[in-house]
């Protein structure tokens, strides 16, 4: 336990899992409108919901959560898409065993999973995604 209370700021947690909750109310506001308004089929919201939600929580925690000033999109952002396809296929699965095997309701289990991957999502963004280390390193290029 005391190496992962090394890893995490706790104000930086608080403001990734407020920037979750706006990404989320971004992700379902979107849903929403797209299914109702432009009569979408949910599937394809769907998709639009995820990139509006995603979209939103990439540039929120770059700029507030871990201050990143790294403009090198063509390498971080497809680093952030991957995660979090990987945290998608981690709560298929989790969600899975929960509801399966642990007799958990089907809501009880995304709540449950949610939760779970909070902390892991933030320690990959923060050490990997949005790594001041990895992303601020001068191009060999601009000092030519």
């Amino acid at each position: 336990m005391r190496i992962i209370a090394q890893l995490i700021n706790r104000k930086e947690m608080m403001i990734y899992i407020i920037i979750g909750v706006f990404a989320t109310a971004a992700d379902w506001l979107t849903f929403g409108i797209v299914v109702k308004t432009f009569n979408m089929a949910y599937q394809s919201a769907l998709i639009l919901a995820l990139m509006a939600g995603g979209l939103v929580h990439y540039t929120a925690n770059k700029t507030f959560t871990f201050n990143c000033r790294s403009r090198k999109f063509g390498s971080q952002l497809p680093l952030y898409i991957l995660l979090a396809f990987l945290n998608f296929l981690c709560s298929i699965g989790l969600m899975i065993l929960l509801v399966k095997y642990a007799a958990f309701t089907k809501i009880v289990a995304r709540i449950a999973t949610t939760g779970f991957m909070i902390l892991p999502n933030y320690l990959l963004h923060k050490h990997l995604t949005f790594n001041k280390r990895i992303f601020l390193q001068p191009d060999i290029e601009s000092l030519r």
